[in-house]
């Protein structure tokens, strides 16, 4: 699926906004659960997984920001989950994805453990309604502009809040907003300091 939105200018423009943040936000410690942020960036086999249709290709590049929970009694109540804001980049001109989220930790050992995250997300990819690329009756296209993403990730801590994550999403509205849900993965390896 080609397609040339004009949201794909405004893309490099808040990945750039959100870098030039970073040298504002101070460390913590050297504990990745308590750093004020992380970065965390990938390396993702686009709309390749097991829940993808398969329709687009390529290799993606993550980059997110992880940010220390924030500290109020929703937040905590909620779980003490870790903000997230990030986007997945597609360069051969199929879908990409900004979204903003949190991302919930578990530790199995002082070593290993596994994340889950929940986010909301907004794509330029083809939406089903749309004439051109997408046929009608066809299994193309996404049913709105913003879908709910979940993300998992399985890692290991490398020390020094440094972390090597092998990482699935999955971006869709399960026909819960539309009649029309294509879905995409994305599957892979992330790097996190």
């Amino acid at each position: 699926m080609k397609n040339v939105q004009p949201s794909r200018c405004v893309m490099p423009a808040i990945l750039a906004l959100v870098a030039s943040t970073s040298a504002a936000i101070a460390v913590a410690s050297d504990d990745d659960r308590t750093y004020e942020m992380q970065w965390v960036i990938s390396i993702l086999a686009h709309d390749r997984g097991p829940l993808s249709d398969r329709h687009e290709g390529g290799t993606s590049v993550g980059i997110e920001a992880q940010f220390a929970p924030f500290q109020n009694k929703f937040w905590q109540f909620i779980g003490s989950p870790k903000p997230h804001l990030g986007g997945t980049f597609n360069f051969q001109g199929n879908t990409n994805v900004l979204y903003a989220g949190a991302t919930y930790k578990y530790n199995f050992t002082s070593r290993y453990f596994i994340n889950g995250a929940l986010s909301l997300a907004i794509h330029d990819g083809p939406l089903h309604k749309d004439p051109i690329p997408c046929a009608l009756n066809s299994d193309c296209g996404f049913g709105t502009r913003v879908l709910p993403r979940f993300g998992v990730d399985v890692g290991m801590h490398l020390g020094k809040g440094r972390s090597l994550m092998l990482f699935f999403d999955h971006m869709s509205q399960y026909n819960f907003l539309d009649d029309e849900n294509e879905g995409i993965d994305h599957f892979g390896i992330r790097y996190r300091w």
